[in-house]
């Protein structure tokens, strides 16, 4: 399974990477510019990602705009939601309104900072456990 991390901050990056490790192949991008181009490249690959974990406050371009320039890539290549990327926002802010909009959006779920990590575990089990049955 691929996973992008989507994050400015270094100590939440290592954190969710050691978190995410042992579920695939984590790659980084520090702001969403850099995770659109790797997504994109991803799926010219032919090789996309299955989870990404995205920062709602991002540098450049705020998580939300990535994450609606994300779906509306999948939709662009004829994908419909329970074929493309989960997507999980990451927060420090536990604003309901914000997290609101991020689900209008299209985002599969949000993980508050500092990390539940039993949740994070839980959820990405369930993601592994589905990906190893459709091979």
């Amino acid at each position: 399974m691929r996973i992008l991390i989507v994050e400015d901050d270094f100590i939440q990056r290592k954190i969710l990477m050691r978190l995410l490790e042992k579920y695939g192949a984590c790659e980084v991008a520090v702001d969403g510019h850099e995770a659109l181009d790797a997504f994109r490249m991803a799926h010219k690959e032919k090789d996309p990602y299955r989870v990404v974990f995205l920062d709602i406050q991002l540098p450049k371009m705020d998580g939300r705009e990535v994450l609606t320039q994300m779906r509306e890539h999948e939709q662009e290549l004829g994908l419909i939601a329970s074929d493309g990327c989960k997507i999980y926002m990451t927060t420090a802010v536990d604003d309901s309104k914000v997290i609101m909009k991020a689900f209008r959006a299209g985002c599969d779920g949000y993980f508050l900072k500092p990390y539940d990590v039993a949740k994070i575990n839980e959820t990405m089990s369930l993601l592994f456990i589905e990906s190893t049955e459709r091979g």
